[in-house]
């Protein structure tokens, strides 16, 4: 079983450079997607390296290869998988909150020093409403027509996806805009 497991972590090691190269090369804004498509591209590589090398890599011991073929190969397929969804828990994580962002103004400020007001000026509600819309945007989740925005197919069954697991979590679930007596236009699907 740890055959699969070390064969999952060089390509994940790949994976990751090779996105970082694409990244610095290309002048992609999809970075999510991107990087999803360039994981699915090391799935066949990890099977293909499974099935074509020694049970013993060869180096590892005899006692660490005498699991079944197919349980190995599940099982570092599985943590290839999970690698890879803690690894965009983590890009999220440095893309997209608040306090980090702020913390990064700060070095960038030759003293480091910044007022209340010069933060919001940087990082207030429309800057991170409009990031955020953007990248839904760019996500295939909604489109804007003349000002306005709207589900498109793919978010409104992203969106139910996401409301039914925050039920079954027990997740504080949001109030829909149509709920709310400023908003009496509601969500609008494409």
């Amino acid at each position: 079983m740890v055959k699969g497991e070390l064969i999952s972590l060089f390509l994940i090691v790949l994976w990751v450079l090779t996105q970082l190269v694409v990244f610095h090369l290309t002048a992609t804004r999809q970075l999510f997607r991107t990087l999803t498509l360039l994981f699915f591209v090391s799935l066949p590589a990890y099977v293909a390296c499974y099935l074509w090398t020694s049970p013993t890599l060869g180096f590892l011991p005899q006692a660490l290869a005498q699991s079944s073929s197919l349980l190995g190969l599940l099982n570092g397929l599985l943590f290839h998988c999970l690698v890879y969804v803690n690894y965009v828990s983590c890009f999220y994580y440095i893309d997209r909150p608040l306090t980090l962002r702020i913390l990064i103004a700060f070095l960038k400020v030759p003293d480091g020093k910044l007022t209340l007001s010069e933060i919001r000026s940087i990082y207030g509600l429309k800057y991170m409403i409009e990031r955020r819309l953007q990248a839904m945007k760019d996500g295939s989740l909604v489109v804007e027509r003349k000002g306005r925005y709207f589900l498109t197919p793919k978010g409104e069954r992203l969106g139910k996806l996401f409301d039914f697991g925050r039920k079954i979590l027990k997740i504080e679930r949001s109030k829909l805009p149509s709920a709310h007596p400023e908003y009496p236009w509601g969500l609008r699907r494409r």
